[in-house]
Formats: C-alpha cells, sequence, structure tokens
C-alpha cells in the first residue's frame, strides 16, 4: 500500500484533523485515511441512498421492538397533528 507524507499542513488542519479522530476514537493517520478514501468512493445514485434509509430504518424498528420500545405515535399521526394546528 502506498505511503503519502504531506508538509505544510496548517496548525488549524492539524488540530481539526486530530480533534476529530479523538472524537472517533482513532488514529490521526486513520481519520485521514479515511477523509481521503471516501473523497475517491462513488456517489450514491437517489435510489441507492433510498434503500440504504429504507434499510436502515427496518434495522432500527427492528432494534426498538427487540427492547420492548414502542413508539408513541407513528410519524403520520405526528404529521397530522402538526397540520391540524
Amino acid at each position: 500500500m502506498p505511503d503519502v507524507l504531506v508538509r505544510g499542513l496548517s496548525q488549524r488542519a492539524y488540530d481539526y484533523y486530530k480533534q476529530r479522530a479523538g472524537l472517533s476514537k482513532r488514529s490521526l493517520n486513520a481519520e485521514i485515511r479515511d477523509v481521503l478514501e471516501s473523497a475517491v468512493q462513488p456517489k450514491m445514485t437517489r435510489e441507492e441512498w433510498l434503500e440504504k434509509a429504507r434499510v436502515l430504518r427496518e434495522e432500527i424498528a427492528q432494534r426498538w421492538a427487540d427492547e420492548g420500545i414502542q413508539p408513541e405515535k407513528t410519524t403520520a399521526e405526528l404529521i397530522r397533528e402538526d397540520r391540524e394546528r
């Protein structure tokens, strides 16, 4: 795997990515590698994004059901109440 050395990075950029790495509980090297890798990933189409969102909603609903958590109201109910105000 190739290595890259970045010279002349501003202190502000260094501090930003160092803090971001700490919040992600990973090294500065891993954080910057993730930033660079994500920059070259193909962008999702609208359909792919919607499918990913649907799967995530189902996973969350399943976790809630497994833990016995029931939402007090559905999204449709909340929207209906908001429109009636």
